[in-house]
């Protein structure tokens, strides 16, 4: 009973990204003409192989946005470029969906990966750090563009120059994929709906510990102060 327990428990870290029906949605920056609105960032060249295969030069770290993504009214998030090769723009017009995208699909490993990076990783991520928070972004891009065996932003079909400290922590969180859970996060991804196209994005809500698992934690402290007794008696 225990083992299926905790079975769910971590298949759902790993899969909990469904926002329900897609709608349409504004998404503005939290500070005027300022994407990153005093989030870390740094500039970086990447140089992709594969879909597409040029050389961008480009600022990677956290955007701050604002946008009334879940139906409730505008709100304030940080979210993530799954592009390296548009733009984004103030007041443009997004979909928010659960089946990302239209076009230049997301495969469903690749959405796997960008959920354990965002639980492994995103809990107490210092977005006011340049190199934490372009590191983050680094990792996505190298979930996304890398079609090799491994994860390395220095070799592969994906690679990256610029800031080093920006590097080495992108390739630390992609080190760490493997690890244990800190958080499990929804992910909610943003279609762009313009004709030229904007950067498509991705952000997360911390997902409520289930019910089960919460009895299930009770249960255990229960045994232990259980256990306590008996020792003190």
């Amino acid at each position: 009973m225990l083992k299926s327990v905790f079975r769910s428990l971590a298949t759902a870290s790993v899969l909990a990204f469904s926002v329900g029906a897609a709608h349409a949605v504004t998404v503005s920056y939290q500070v005027a003409g300022n994407p990153f609105g005093g989030n870390g960032n740094a500039g970086v060249t990447v140089d992709s192989k594969a879909g597409p295969d040029q050389t961008v030069s480009a600022r990677a770290g956290g955007f701050s946005l604002s946008g009334d993504i879940f139906g409730n009214g505008d709100e304030n998030f940080v979210a993530w470029c799954l592009d390296i090769v548009r733009y984004l723009a103030d007041d443009t017009e997004y979909e928010v969906t659960d089946t990302p995208f239209d076009e230049d699909s997301l495969t469903t490993v690749q959405v796997i990966d960008i959920g354990r990076l965002f639980n492994t990783a995103r809990l107490g991520l210092d977005l006011a750090s340049d190199a934490k928070s372009a590191g983050f972004q680094l990792a996505l891009w190298e979930i996304i563009y890398e079609t090799g065996a491994e994860f390395k932003l220095a070799t592969g079909n994906l690679t990256v120059t610029g800031e080093g400290a920006a590097i080495a922590a992108g390739q630390a969180f992609l080190d760490n994929l493997g690890g244990n859970v800190t958080q499990s996060w929804s992910l909610v991804f943003l279609q762009s709906t313009t004709e030229t196209g904007n950067q498509n994005l991705v952000t997360a809500t911390p997902v409520p510990v289930p019910a089960a698992a919460g009895l299930l934690l009770l249960a255990l402290g229960g045994l232990a102060a259980a256990g306590r007794r008996r020792r003190t008696t």
